[in-house]
């Protein structure tokens, strides 16, 4: 059975360029015409499990969500742990690969267009809310619990006062707000 990779990824960086094309062979132009249409499309077509287990494994490993699927997108996906593969999380590299780990037959066909609408964000069944930091503008924040607010007084007295009046903790710059 071959596998496909499907991207919908809204958000881009000089990270994921780098990694379209050091990975998968992708150059400027066709990245474009992805931006465009939010990734909302196979990346990757035909591939081995293994070629799409070691491209999903770089991506991930870059905080990038790429889902496994039968090649009908987004409605075809297949979860690894449903196949029994855990995929290995290692710090990212600066460097992955000299070549593509696929051929240019396995690219997606940017020529057909899949223009889609932008991502909408609070369903009625997200069971988080996405509060995004002030500071550094990143999604990967969690709530400041009130045991965690009462443990800093506690411990640092009148130095912790700052924290009890903040309600949110971004993981990614440390920054309380």
């Amino acid at each position: 059975m071959y596998y496909s990779l499907y991207a919908p990824m809204w958000d881009t960086n000089a990270t994921l360029r780098k990694l379209l094309k050091e990975v998968l062979g992708y150059n400027d132009d066709e990245i474009n015409i992805m931006e465009s249409e939010w990734f909302d499309r196979n990346i990757a077509n035909n591939l081995t499990l293994e070629q799409a287990q070691a491209i999903s494994t770089i991506f991930c490993d870059n905080d990038f969500q790429i889902y496994l699927n039968d090649g009908s997108g987004v409605d075809g996906t297949i979860y690894w742990n449903q196949l029994g593969i855990r995929l290995k999380h290692e710090p990212p590299k600066d460097h992955y690969c000299d070549q593509p780990l696929v051929s240019r037959e396995q690219l997606a066909d940017l020529s057909i267009p899949k223009k889609k609408d932008p991502p909408i964000t609070g369903f009625i069944y997200d069971t988080k809310p996405v509060v995004e930091c002030p500071y550094c503008h990143s999604a990967d924040t969690k709530k400041i619990s009130g045991f965690s607010k009462a443990g800093s007084l506690a411990l640092f007295g009148i130095f912790a006062a700052g924290k009890a009046s903040k309600q949110w903790h971004c993981n990614k710059c440390g920054s309380d707000f």
